[in-house]
């Protein structure tokens, strides 16, 4: 069962990385995206799968950088809470 999961995330990946590169090629020559299916013969189910990937896989990256941001947040709070308090009070007598 690992091995199905671990060919599944490879092909995850490489769809991702034909969406990224797909896109790479619709901005550089500004065709729409049923223009670059045709141009690489693609079929309707392909490229669907393709931007589903894709899809996916950002809406995991986000996932882990909200997560990521989070951390970052609760760690600047504690610090800013620590550096509020006065470490010395120098008083001239």
């Amino acid at each position: 069962m690992k091995t199905v999961f671990n060919e599944l995330k490879k092909m995850m990946d490489a769809a991702s990385v034909l969406n990224t590169e797909l896109a790479k090629f619709t901005n550089k020559y500004g065709m729409n995206k049923q223009a670059i299916d045709e141009l690489f013969e693609l079929s309707s189910q392909q490229s669907s799968l393709i931007r589903q990937a894709a899809a996916s896989d950002s809406s995991s990256e986000n996932a882990e950088e909200k997560s990521s941001n989070e951390e970052t947040e609760s760690q600047v709070t504690s610090q800013n809470t620590i550096s509020d308090a006065p470490v010395f009070e120098h008083q001239d007598a």
